[in-house]
């Protein structure tokens, strides 16, 4: 749509007037009043002339049927949450083999998790109905266990640090030493960290081990060496043992 110029519509419709430039009574007054009622007008229809093509854009600007339509929303769909079974807690101590051993922790994952100076190549495991501990180990050959892992009973109500004891005597642990004791969570039901360092004529000797009380039986992940408790030693025990607890 082409709008009208005022500019042209001025000069087709002038004001009346004679060919000697006097203005009739119609335009009375000066020739600026009479042209600026004629410029009134021609604002005036200039301004109508507007709002027809406001009118004819926004008429363009709806759909060829002149009505709308929204689409509503989609609806989520959410799945629902596989809910994990619980594992079922030990209800007595396991009866220990290699392939039972080997099912706990495999060799490559041993050395992985320890790191240590001479890695392991053997699985050797004890089954004492005596003292009711079994036990896993893994040595590089007949040397000190990089790994070892205790099971005894843990009846209810007993107290893990009495126990913890006790099977720290049974791990063949260096005579002597007061164990530092540090509590552990996310590990069975309850967890307590002992380590100590035992002075000896040929030098010292060091036990770290993590007990953990889960369900009926106590697990016990020990680390024995020469010297002083490594630093990531605490750390290590807690990997290691927190695997063994899944999959016993």
């Amino acid at each position: 749509m082409t709008l009208p110029l005022t500019s042209r519509w001025w000069k087709q419709r002038p004001c009346a007037q004679s060919s000697s430039q006097s203005y009739p009574e119609s335009c009375s007054g000066s020739h600026l009043a009479c042209r600026s009622r004629h410029r009134s007008r021609t604002y005036a229809l200039g301004a109508i002339a507007l709002m027809v093509a406001l009118a004819a854009l926004s008429a363009c600007a709806t759909s060829p049927t002149g009505q709308t339509s929204a689409t509503p929303p989609a609806t989520a769909t959410i799945a629902p949450t596989a809910t994990a079974t619980p594992r079922p807690k030990p209800t007595s101590v396991p009866t220990t083999s290699v392939a039972f051993c080997q099912g706990l922790l495999s060799v490559a994952e041993v050395n992985s998790v320890m790191q240590p100076p001479a890695p392991a190549t053997t699985i050797l495991f004890e089954n004492d109905s005596s003292n009711q501990l079994n036990a896993c180990s893994w040595t590089p050959g007949q040397n000190i266990a990089v790994l070892a892992v205790y099971f005894v009973p843990f009846p209810a109500g007993t107290s893990l640090t009495v126990v913890a004891q006790q099977l720290l005597t049974k791990s063949n642990a260096p005579a002597g030493g007061t164990p530092a004791t540090t509590p552990v969570s996310g590990v069975g039901d309850q967890a307590l960290y002992l380590n100590t360092t035992i002075p000896t004529p040929a030098g010292a000797n060091y036990i770290a081990a993590l007990y953990v009380a889960d369900g009926a039986v106590l697990i016990a992940c020990t680390q024995t060496g020469d010297g002083n408790v490594p630093a990531p030693a605490q750390s290590d025990l807690t990997q290691a043992c927190t695997l063994v607890v899944s999959r016993l």
